[in-house]
């Protein structure tokens, strides 16, 4: 840890320590061992705590900076500090984010604009109104299972599908529904409708006999 020291100003001490012990409203108490004392429960200070809140509870352990009164039973923590043993976590003064215990991250290189977010477990998002991304490059999503539940789902360019189509629907949004398409239908293989096979298929020819197969 870095030196234990304080700083006095009008009866008032700037003192480092590390947190001891953590309570479940946000408050801690502090060791300092350069005098070999453990403070009272001290608040936390936080960016906001009414209409807004931001809560993240320091851990046991952490180097902390105070600032106490002259008899050093009241105070609060100003926040934690770095220190040889608990250095910055980055190398660049470009990095900005945090790293969590767990190994869950987030990161933003202010010099190349490059973000990453790393969850261990799930991640949920609740949008209140519209959401809309765009994305200048390419976006690739890969998982195991993708559900879109949606009344209406438009793609304004090209649909390429790899894999087999299954539209249990119909095409045209209904079973039996018929769907006018403006241009030829392409099949690398045969195309069957019920029982009949486009390329095997006969029928009777009106100058007599029937016709042959499809060819390929």
């Amino acid at each position: 840890m870095g030196k234990n020291n304080h700083a006095a100003t009008g009866g008032v001490l700037f003192k480092t320590g590390v947190v001891f012990d953590v309570g479940d409203d946000g408050r801690v108490r502090v060791r300092f061992d350069d005098i070999g004392l453990t403070s009272h429960w001290l608040t936390v200070c936080y960016p906001k705590t009414n209409q807004d809140k931001f809560y993240w509870p320091l851990d046991v352990g952490d180097q902390v900076r105070c600032i106490m009164d002259q008899y050093l039973e009241d105070g609060a923590v100003l926040g934690a500090i770095y220190s040889e043993v608990d250095a910055v976590p980055w190398a660049s003064k470009d990095q900005v984010g945090m790293t969590l215990r767990d190994g869950g991250s987030f990161t933003y290189d202010r010099s190349t604009g490059t973000a990453s977010v790393l969850t261990i477990g799930d991640l949920s998002a609740t949008v209140g109104g519209a959401l809309k991304a765009t994305v200048t490059g390419d976006a690739v999503v890969k998982a195991s299972h993708i559900e879109l539940d949606a009344e209406e789902t438009v793609i304004g360019g090209n649909l390429r599908v790899k894999g087999a189509t299954m539209l249990e629907g119909g095409v045209g949004g209904a079973p039996g529904a018929g769907t006018p398409i403006p241009g030829d239908v392409v099949a690398e293989n045969d195309v069957v409708a019920g029982d009949i096979s486009v390329r095997g298929h006969h029928h009777d020819d009106p100058q007599g006999g029937e016709t042959s197969e499809a060819k390929a």
